[in-house]
């Protein structure tokens, strides 16, 4: 055998570290060894009874000068693997492919996703799934991940989950480039333009080609009464997609490596747990305390707080705001994390507003797992009124509390009310117990009073047909910004419907902080469970909606029992094993039962929705054309699961019901905003 001399010495001691390494597309076995001895430059002479400690530091690309390291690409095709990928609707991501060992020039790469799931990996038994078959349960139309540009936060806008079934299969088949995308000129260095996404050819400094492809997630909403939803609604789970890569010839065929090996491989894609802590931070307009941000995770449903950990580093920027907001001491600052440690960082206002009528708005972007997952925080100072799309409509920061006021904090609930009745005020103090078998008794109302549930009546004119029914306009004592006896009105379903529909504005669900609150709380009772007069460290959830280009902001609680209705009677659930007035987001009392799959397997996430949070706002007016028939929308829907932000009509307004008449002073009890209408 041929003796080798290392480093040109015929004789040594060293240690071997053999590792695995992946960096920008490329990986492969890799071995440190350090030469040991008294001098551990010329000297590799180990002595007997010395003990010799080491430290491996990892400097650069995992190189140091004073380790020697051998590595050996195994494959001409290496990208890293597993990838993540956001939990947000409508992101992206680019992955690096490093190609090496032939003349590309004539090839192709091609991306084919073959597995794409819209329920979570890993799962335990506290979640429902419910698997009707492996077309409805593992279809990758139905799942996260694309290959090509997403526009649009709603597809299938109006489709129903039963009658168009097939509405998701159909789109994605009819965009292939969605599933599959080619991608050439493999040599041409340089940004490579594409309807469907831009890609990229590189050299790196082995200069190897390095072509950089894009993923992205789809829209909030696939079939919005379906529940399939490209924003990961899971907090406890990630969801998984694979994604097979090749090299194929103008032919089609696939390429063989240097080892005769197909260049063919498999890409795993986990789309990473919700982040939903924390989501917002407002300081009213004179305050400029700090918040400590620490972006947390849960590990299961049931479990609290954790902190996130990037796999890869992290950074946070100022997206919006950058003439005030303030990242560790520094305006419009950065702030850098590395590998395995959690995203952590100081945001605070940089000084005060001059009065109460100001508002300044804000956006904070957090890049983390190698830059490929992105988590939005949004910040506000002041609590003044604040104008979204129109300038002629401002949006309350508050809900309605009573008649003539509204809450004190915009993260306290408010109260709930029957439609058209603003004298019974429900007050949040009554939400202390929650679910379809809890029967109220008697419900405090502001004001001091108290009546049962069947006492507080709804909107007068039941008897008449063809007729419209409203809330009438408020006098508000005082409201956030401005004096006393303000005039306002109860938001209409037109005003939600362009709330929803602006193409700037945005949807984001997570947990608000306000005045008070220095840190992200780590248990779900200090996030979730804001109250009136109560902790002030405590946080709520609900919905932002938001202007994507200027940072206006505005924020819906669901309530800290994350059920934001108290439902009417229900009469196809029977009566009485479903009684009326029980605070529930969802119609639905039980697990959904389908055993013929004539309705679940279109909609799967729906199996167990009965216990997933939410809340309702009511709209100004409805029209009603007869007993039971309501055409004209009602409601303002916030499905926290689902990310359904929808104007709906009919279902809180009325059992449906053959015997209407009994039950003409009934409807659900929802939540209330205002907005003034400015001349």
């Amino acid at each position: 055998n041929t003796y080798y001399l290392k480093d040109g010495k015929p004789y040594g001691t060293y240690i071997e570290v053999t590792g695995y390494y992946r960096d920008q597309g490329s990986q492969g076995k890799i071995i440190y060894r350090f030469m040991l001895g008294k001098d551990v430059i010329k000297d590799y002479n180990a002595e007997r009874n010395f003990h010799y400690k080491l430290t491996l530091v990892f400097n650069g690309n995992a190189n140091d000068a004073d380790w020697h390291i051998e590595y050996r690409e195994e494959k001409d095709m290496n990208f890293p693997d597993p990838y993540f990928i956001s939990y947000l609707y409508n992101q992206d991501m680019v992955l690096p492919i490093t190609l090496k060992g032939k003349d590309y020039k004539d090839l192709k790469l091609r991306a084919t996703i073959i597995e794409n799931n819209w329920y979570p990996e890993d799962y335990g038994s506290e979640v429902e799934v419910y698997t009707p078959g492996k077309e409805y349960n593992a279809g990758v139309w139905h799942g996260f991940l694309s290959l090509a540009l997403t526009a649009d936060k709603v597809i299938g806008e109006g489709k129903h989950y039963r009658t168009d079934c097939d509405w998701n299969k159909n789109y994605w088949n009819s965009h292939p480039e969605k599933g599959e995308r080619e991608y050439t000129g493999l040599t041409v260095l340089g940004n490579h333009p594409n309807a469907f996404g831009d890609y990229n050819v590189a050299l790196n400094d082995s200069g190897r080609y390095v072509v950089t492809i894009p993923f992205y997630t789809r829209a909030k909403q696939m079939v919005p009464t379906s529940g399939y939803t490209a924003n990961n609604p899971y907090e406890a789970y990630q969801r998984k997609a694979r994604v097979k890569i090749e090299v194929l010839d103008q032919s089609n065929n696939l390429v063989r490596d240097h080892m005769g090996k197909l260049m063919r491989d498999t890409l795993t894609i986990y789309q990473v747990r919700r982040i939903e802590n924390p989501k917002a931070i407002w300081r009213s307009y004179n305050c400029q305390d700090p918040f400590d941000v620490t972006l947390k995770v849960r590990k299961s449903e049931a479990g609290d707080f954790v902190n996130e950990i990037s796999n890869g580093p992290w950074r946070a920027t100022v997206l919006v705001g950058k003439e005030w907001v303030k990242l560790d001491g520094v305006v419009n600052g950065v702030v850098n994390g590395d590998h395995d440690t959690p995203i952590k960082f100081r945001y605070e206002p940089n000084g005060v507003l001059s009065d109460s009528t100001q508002v300044r708005c804000g956006i904070i972007f957090v890049e983390y797992n190698d830059y490929t997952c992105h988590h939005l925080i949004f910040v506000r100072q002041g609590y003044a009124p604040l104008a979204m799309e129109n300038a002629k409509l401002k949006w309350h920061s508050n809900n309605l509390y009573s008649k003539t006021q509204e809450t004190k904090s915009p993260l306290e609930e408010g109260s709930l009310f029957k439609f058209g009745n603003l004298d019974d005020a429900i007050l949040a103090s009554n939400n202390k117990q929650y679910g379809f078998q809890v029967v109220p008794g008697s419900l405090a109302l502001a004001g001091g009073t108290s009546k049962d549930w069947l006492e507080i009546k709804a909107f007068k004119k039941h008897g008449e047909k063809n007729v419209t029914v409203s809330f009438d306009d408020v006098t508000l004592d005082v409201v956030a910004g401005r004096g006393k006896k303000i005039k306002a009105r109860v938001a209409t379903a037109d005003d939600f419907d362009k709330l929803s529909k602006f193409e700037k504005h945005q949807m984001a669900y997570g947990v608000l902080y306000g005045d008070g609150a220095t840190k992200t709380a780590e248990t779900m009772a200090e996030a979730h469970g804001f109250e009136r007069d109560g902790v002030t460290t405590r946080g709520m959830r609900g919905c932002v909606v938001y202007n994507s280009e200027n940072g206006n902001q505005i924020f819906f609680p669901i309530g800290a029992s994350g059920y934001g209705k108290r439902n009417s009677d229900m009469e196809w659930y029977g009566a009485a094993s479903h009684p009326a007035g029980v605070l529930q987001y969802a119609w639905r009392r039980e697990l959904y039962k389908d055993p013929d799959g004539n309705q679940l397997k279109y909609r799967p996430m729906f199996y167990d929705i009965y216990k997933r949070p939410g809340g309702m706002y009511w709209s100004k007016s409805f029209h009603r054309k007869g007993d039971g028939e309501v055409d004209s929308n009602s409601y303002l829907d916030i499905n926290y699961f689902t990310f359904e932000f929808i104007v709906g009509a009919d279902e809180p307004i009325m059992p449906k019901s053959n015997s209407y008449q009994d039950y003409k002073n009934q409807t659900s009890a929802c939540f209330i905003r205002c907005v003034e209408d400015v001349q």
